[in-house]
């Protein structure tokens, strides 16, 4: 009878130290991930810092902004004819960029502006400006 009462107390005891793990393993799981959006949106942050500084960089070095960063498509016509005397300026490009870099360049505007995508009038004026400063 003794060993048998014995028995079903270490049963018991290994339940409870069981359950109590089993519970502190749930809640450090759950800590996990309440903090993990945390560390997304932090994440983020630190992204748009470093976006944000490497703009400050570009205009401290006189860099020509990227006309293609900025998803507005009026906002990229009106660079492009803005700029349009200057065939670097008008692809977004520096004057000692490659071959390549002009080309692509030169692909992701074409693309942007091709009448076919583009529903504004004005853009594709600047379609043809971009291909003529190609």
């Amino acid at each position: 009878g003794e060993r048998k009462a014995e028995g079903q107390q270490r049963v018991q005891q290994i339940r409870r130290s069981t359950e109590r793990k089993l519970k502190q393993q749930s809640r450090t799981e759950e800590q996990r991930k309440m903090n993990q959006p945390k560390r997304k949106s932090n994440q983020a942050l630190s992204e748009q810092i470093q976006a944000a500084h490497e703009l400050w960089k570009a205009k401290q070095q006189r860099c020509m902004p990227d006309p293609i960063v900025d998803s507005s498509l009026s906002s990229l016509v009106r660079y492009v004819l803005q700029n349009r005397e200057c065939a670097w300026h008008c692809l977004g490009v520096s004057k000692n960029a490659t071959h390549v870099d002009v080309r692509k360049r030169y692909l992701e505007l074409v693309l942007r502006l091709h009448p076919d995508k583009a529903c504004d009038e004005r853009a594709l004026e600047a379609f043809k400006v971009v291909v003529n400063a190609y």
